[in-house]
């Protein structure tokens, strides 16, 4: 690395690198091994041109995602006005009769990072799919978004990747009482 090298990023801020470092990141099931430039920076990290090119990695900013293969991963950024977005399975599951799960959903749009939401069902998708879908504040850090889904059929019901379920939507967290359960004790 030449002596005196400077970051330039898209907002215009300029920084100078302090060192590189060979990391191997994970974006949803790819994992890539890469040499990365460390510089004093507000976001949290900025994925370079040279990294999406060597890994064939296309931005796609009319859906704020990435795409690497047939995957589609959401962005999230730190800045910017909350937004609605739709939130879809993540992978195709089937849910057993007179049973309750957790599966994995995902946004279908950018989030802004860290930002606290309400996910609500589409009243679609249980006419469609017979299934209800617990209404869930969550905290995105990651592409994945925890959903509840009971099924109360006789009969297992298989939901598809990328099937429309709900919407999440920016709340103030002042409007929520907070509660944190360690630990349950029931009876026998």
């Amino acid at each position: 690395m030449p002596d005196r090298m400077n970051l330039l990023t898209a907002t215009g801020e300029a920084s100078e690198f302090i060192g590189k470092v060979n990391l191997e990141i994970k974006l949803g099931k790819h994992v890539f091994k890469h040499e990365f430039l460390l510089a004093e920076i507000k976001d949290m990290a900025i994925l370079g041109m040279d990294f999406l090119m060597t890994n064939s990695i296309d931005v796609l900013f009319s859906k704020g995602c990435l795409r690497i293969k047939d995957e589609f991963i959401t962005c999230f950024t730190n800045k910017g006005d909350s937004s609605c977005c739709r939130i879809s399975i993540a992978e195709t599951v089937d849910i057993l009769p007179d049973s309750e799960m957790l599966i994995k959903g995902m946004p279908c749009g950018p989030v802004i990072f860290n930002e606290v939401g309400l996910v609500e069902t589409k009243k679609s998708f249980i006419e469609k799919t017979g299934l209800l879908l617990a209404r869930v504040v969550v905290q995105p850090n990651s592409n994945i978004i925890p959903l509840r889904v009971a099924n109360f059929s006789t009969e297992p019901v298989k939901v598809y990747k990328n099937t429309i379920v709900g919407t999440f939507e920016p709340v103030d967290l002042e409007t929520f009482e907070v509660s944190t359960v360690s630990r349950v004790k029931c009876k026998d």
